[in-house]
């Protein structure tokens, strides 16, 4: 256990980032403890001793739930001790989306505060990864260090991080324009970042702009390695600007993992017979990998978590783990991408997902139980599945926004199949079995209508449902679902 200083906690959470940190971060401070569980470089769970950072509250602050829900809550978590959004995906207090905008502000306000903490400790737990990397984590934690910055610290502290970088001039380096979109939209950062062209520097830059924004933004940029530094009225070489676009084109400052070292430090020799043994033995690779992530993706509808990791029923925990594993190593999306099988990476970010799921249920006696229990018939709440859901809809909805339909509905069936009493994950799987080619019009109005059965107040459903509709030659019912849309928007748009 360390301790921890008030400057840092930033730090740290940005570091964290970069390494892809998988484990529990535990912050405590005199009595107050805050256990953070990573995944993928991102926080995803707290776990506090204080009963105002619970879930629930916040919940409540965004005015979701009302103040019973407290007691509700409180009530649900004696009887059956767990994490507190299995809890409270099991009480059915807020639709999914609510849960994980309401997760995202816990993580992000308690990580917030406790960059204002004035002392502490921090304690590291790494873990094996439990589970797929997510696409869209609940928070953005480099804009979450940032903020920290500007609320906590004075100018006098940023330049004391920046050290002998402090009299130099900065300017934008690999990496800036991707953190560019994500900085604090405000007159001062703007300022900032038409400064920097080498002229003026960063102390001077800080005492001129004067604004909490701007001191968050230029430490955010120099801790991830965003901006090079030169003395006032250096300029760049043409030698320096071949060397930034390497570097770009080598080593992403933002990247979580690099892959592709052995392929660059060859780059630039002559082809010849070991290249061409090599180039064959990645095809033969690939096409392999091909197969077995088609065959497989066929068993996803069928196949039981066991099926799917190859293993007996009675198989142990070492045994269950070790398949995993197997698994994993094998259809791991960066490997997918290496092999250049682009046209299957949404199939295996989907199997990746599944087989790590299963991973975790068949190891864990509970959840084991439940998904026997499952198999046999019954129900059960799955907190995982909510979260992975909601996670797979937004990659869904963003292909559907750039017209990519058939990808969405792979996606989306997923979705679906996971959290099948959420009427957005309905509505839009629907959409997409009409929009895709070929389109399944009679499966589109089935979804549709579980989608209405379960929220009917939407219009933008109501006028996607009415083309199905004329689509399939119900004109009548056609008008009626158009009508019902512009009764509830009239200025509703597809």
């Amino acid at each position: 256990m360390a301790s921890l200083s008030p400057t840092a906690l930033p730090g740290l959470l940005v570091e964290l980032h970069r390494q892809g940190f998988e484990g529990w971060v535990r912050l405590d401070h005199g009595g107050s403890k805050r256990h953070y569980q990573w995944q993928g470089g991102s926080p995803l769970r707290l776990d506090s001793n204080d009963d105002r950072d619970a879930l629930v509250e916040w919940l409540i602050s965004r005015g979701a739930v009302d103040e019973t829900a407290r007691t509700t809550f409180a009530r649900e978590r004696a009887r059956k001790p767990g994490p507190e959004l299995a809890c409270l995906v099991s009480l059915k207090l807020a639709p999914p989306k609510v849960l994980l905008a309401a997760l995202a502000d816990q993580l992000r306000g308690t990580l917030l505060d406790t960059m204002g903490w004035e002392r502490g400790s921090v304690e590291l737990e790494p873990e094996d990864a439990a589970g797929p990397d997510l696409a869209h984590a609940p928070i953005d934690v480099l804009t979450v260090a940032a903020e920290g910055v500007a609320r906590n610290w004075r100018p006098d502290q940023v330049l004391q991080v920046l050290g002998a970088e402090a009299t130099r001039c900065p300017v934008p380096a690999p990496g800036f324009d991707e953190l560019r979109p994500r900085l604090p939209a405000t007159p001062a950062v703007e300022q900032l970042c038409a400064a920097l062209e080498g002229s003026e520097s960063a102390f001077n830059l800080l005492r001129r702009l004067a604004d909490p924004s701007a001191y968050g933004a230029l430490w955010l940029l120099h801790a991830v390695g965003a901006l090079e530094w030169r003395a006032a009225g250096a300029k760049q070489t043409d030698a320096g600007a071949a060397a930034a676009q390497v570097a770009v084109a080598e080593e992403p400052e933002l990247e979580i993992l690099v892959v592709g070292a052995a392929d660059a430090a060859g780059a630039g020799s002559e082809p010849g017979p070991a290249s061409d043994a090599k180039a064959a033995a990645v095809d033969a690779k690939a096409e392999k990998l091909r197969e077995e992530i088609a065959a497989l993706h066929v068993q996803l509808e069928s196949a039981d978590y066991w099926q799917l990791l190859g293993v007996e029923r009675d198989a142990t925990p070492p045994q269950i783990k070790k398949a995993y594993l197997k698994k994993a190593k094998r259809l791991h999306p960066d490997k997918v991408s290496r092999l250049g099988i682009e046209d299957l990476k949404v199939q295996a970010n989907e199997l990746f997902a599944v087989i790590a799921r299963a991973h975790e249920v068949l190891t864990d006696p509970d959840e084991r139980r439940a998904y026997e229990a499952q198999l046999e018939g019954h129900t059960s709440v799955d907190a995982d599945s909510l979260a992975q859901a909601e996670m797979l809809f937004m990659k869904g909805e963003i292909l559907m926004k750039a017209g990519k339909f058939l990808e969405a509905h792979e996606l989306l069936e997923a979705v679906v199949e996971l959290w099948p009493g959420e009427a957005d994950y309905q509505a839009a799987l629907a959409w997409t079995l009409f929009k895709k080619s070929p389109p399944e019009d009679e499966r589109s109005v089935e979804h549709f209508e579980k989608a209405l059965s379960l929220n009917a107040e939407q219009a933008v459903v109501h006028l996607r449902f009415s083309f199905v509709l004329k689509a399939v030659g119900q004109a009548e019912r056609a008008e009626q679902e158009a009508e019902r849309a512009r009764a509830l928007d009239p200025d509703v748009r597809v």
